[in-house]
């Protein structure tokens, strides 16, 4: 899907939107529930 072909939105479209949003706030609540910025896999 590119911005510049209008088309009506599908249902998988949604999902992919949906998914994407799912990971961001993920990825969100990973990286600040401790309030530790920085990645440590340890």
């Amino acid at each position: 899907r590119t911005w510049y072909n209008q088309q009506t939105m599908t249902r998988i479209d949604y999902v992919a939107i949906g998914c994407i949003v799912l990971l961001t706030i993920f990825s969100f609540v990973v990286t600040f529930h401790d309030g530790n910025r920085f990645y440590n896999p340890f």
